[in-house]
């Protein structure tokens, strides 16, 4: 009797252990279209799916209990593929913005980035000629001409005033006495004060109060200015407005999001096959700027550290990627409220950290 028992025990939990079993593997597969897009999407030496949008996608799958297979697909057939139900989502460099569907639902953008320059690796000469370039550009000459006329204004008064009262400092001779005050006017406005020059009377004094106050600020707009230009040059921009670019010779790769820009605002440039190409291109100087997408971009020169070129962080369009679903997908809302708590995690920093660096 207690053998009996004893089968019929194990009978009722191998069902149980069976039962489970059935039921983890009847857990609906979802079928996910990859379309290769680094650094969204790309596979690795092994053979398998990686990138920006692929990390977080098996994240989000694994937060959510969801089994997935991966299939590549064209750009020009994911939303056929997903009206006809031959896959449940796409990921890639997916944008609301340049796929134009009414088969097809997007979920929440996790990731922006848009198009942007890649300069040559500015070296220290090349940064203060740029310096002095902007500083001839903003009218700087003008100013500091200014400022010398007003230097040699106030000289010439603080002797008139002086010259009769106090010969030691500021001597009669016209000569003598005005290069004095050249002297006290240049030491005053630059707040050095050697002290060897000094006005005594009280219309002097008040003069060369006024001075101090307008000499201090005079140095700080110059200083201000200087610093400002410096910081300018060392962030590269390049262009202050769009029709800065009109006169810049652009190296794009063929097909890419870059080239479709400049054709459509019909700005010169050399096409090639490749973002190496371009780049080569930028180094010899036949072009003046590569141009494509920032993270892109980013990715490519984390990637192959010594391209002799740097990524600006100007970037002349925005858009949002996201995940691509057939229209009113039940995923839909599952994949929005996890992007909403993910994309605030470490793992989400470490991913892009992966891909683009710091």
């Amino acid at each position: 009797m207690n053998i009996l028992k004893q089968a019929g025990a194990f009978i009722i939990i191998q069902l149980i252990f069976l039962a489970a079993g059935f039921a983890a593997d009847s857990t609906p597969v979802i079928k996910v279209g990859i379309v290769p897009a680094p650094p969204f999407a790309m596979k690795n030496t092994n053979g398998e799916w990686q990138g920006i949008g692929v990390d977080f996608w098996k994240e989000l799958a694994a937060n959510l209990g969801m089994k997935c297979e991966y299939r590549e697909c064209d750009y020009a057939k994911v939303a056929k593929l997903l009206a006809d139900g031959t896959i449940d989502a796409a990921v890639g460099r997916l944008s609301a913005l340049e796929l134009h569907d009414p088969r097809i639902d997007f979920t929440y953008a996790f990731f922006f980035s848009g198009l942007a320059l890649v300069v040559p690796k500015m070296t220290e000469q090349h940064h203060w000629l740029a310096v002095l370039d902007m500083l001839y550009e903003s009218n700087f000459i003008l100013v500091v001409g200014l400022i010398l006329a007003a230097m040699i204004l106030f000289g010439i008064a603080i002797w008139f005033l002086e010259h009769k009262h106090n010969p030691d400092h500021f001597a009669s001779n016209a000569v003598k006495g005005i290069s004095s005050g050249l002297w006290w006017s240049a030491t005053t406005m630059t707040t050095v004060g050697y002290g060897d020059k000094v006005p005594q009377t009280i219309a002097g004094r008040l003069l060369a109060l006024f001075w101090m106050i307008l000499g201090i600020i005079l140095v700080a707009v110059l200083t201000a200015t200087i610093t400002s230009m410096s910081t300018v040059s060392r962030l590269g921009n390049v262009y202050k407005q769009p029709t800065d670019l009109q006169s810049k010779r652009f190296g794009v790769v063929t097909a890419s999001p870059g080239e479709k820009f400049v054709q459509r605002n019909g700005l010169p440039h050399q096409t090639t096959a490749t973002i190496a190409g371009a780049l080569k291109l930028l180094n010899t100087g036949k072009v003046d700027l590569v141009i494509d997408d920032h993270a892109f971009l980013k990715y490519y020169c984390n990637k192959h550290k010594n391209t002799g070129a740097r990524v600006l962080s100007n970037q002349l369009t925005l858009k949002g990627y996201s995940f691509v679903l057939k229209k009113n997908s039940l995923l839909r809302d599952q994949l929005n409220q996890a992007i909403n708590k993910d994309i605030l995690l470490p793992n989400w920093h470490n991913i892009l950290v992966k891909y683009l660096g710091h």
